[in-house]
């Protein structure tokens, strides 16, 4: 549908062409009397959740591997100032899994944001899980999507969220900083959960 959002999106997608074959490529983009349309490449195949839905948790070695190809994917996004906003497992297609090949995708959230800078924005970016402590107070960063990050390692390490409960109940708790990271994490992979779900009131 028609409305000014999508200028955002597409400028985003403009600064990121042809930067990396980890992140979605843009083509082109068309606009009518009643609609916008970005047209980009086509990915097709499986994104990671659906992969992990079937096969999590992951021996953690390979788990690592996953992590940092999210991370590399993300990094061209941080070294350009864009924020993606929606960093989940499901805006990750794979292009192989060994050794593991990402590309991220759905930049409908993503800002350019300075480094080191908050920013108030109009609604709470992002999806319910994943979303960051300061998203649900409307406020963004380039460390909202670390916490993301975190979310999708503790999944990918463990088969669970370190939060539980439906939507409101996730909330609740994300907003209060009930954070339960699993047991089963150890040494490294604990450590890095933990510096990227770092919870400030």
């Amino acid at each position: 549908p028609k409305n000014e959002e999508w200028r955002t999106e597409l400028n985003v997608l403009k600064k990121l062409k042809d930067t990396s074959e980890r992140i979605l490529n843009f083509v082109d983009f068309y606009e009518s009397e009643r609609c916008s349309y970005i047209v980009t490449d086509l990915y097709q195949g499986f994104d990671l959740f659906e992969h992990i839905d079937i096969n999590i948790p992951y021996e953690e070695e390979y788990s690592k591997k996953l992590i940092m190809e999210m991370l590399y994917c993300l990094k061209e996004c941080h070294d350009r100032d864009i924020a993606h906003l929606d960093i989940k497992c499901e805006n990750y297609m794979v292009r192989k899994m060994d050794p593991p090949s990402l590309i991220l995708i759905d930049f409908g959230h993503a800002e350019s944001i300075p480094k080191n800078t908050m920013r108030e924005g109009n609604s709470a970016y992002g999806t319910c899980f994943y979303l960051c402590p300061e998203g649900y107070k409307k406020f963004h960063s380039m460390k909202s999507d670390s916490w993301s990050i975190g979310i999708c390692a503790h999944l990918l390490l463990t088969g669970d969220f370190p939060f539980h409960g439906d939507d409101d109940d996730y909330e609740e708790n994300v907003k209060r900083g009930n954070i339960n990271i699993s047991k089963k994490l150890k040494d490294g992979a604990l450590d890095f959960v933990q510096k990227c779900l770092v919870y400030s009131s």
